[in-house]
């Protein structure tokens, strides 16, 4: 089990990723990036 934060994958947060694998981290990392980006864009 691996555990890795927003913030080490290069994001602006704190959000922890846990999964089995680097490649599901990553996964989930890419989901986080895209929800937070169009959050990001429906403020504009």
């Amino acid at each position: 089990m691996k555990t890795m934060t927003c913030q080490e994958l290069g994001g602006a947060c704190d959000k922890k990723f846990t999964a089995e694998t680097f490649e599901e981290i990553a996964e989930l990392s890419k989901a986080h990036g895209m929800e937070m980006f169009q959050k990001k864009m429906k403020h504009t």
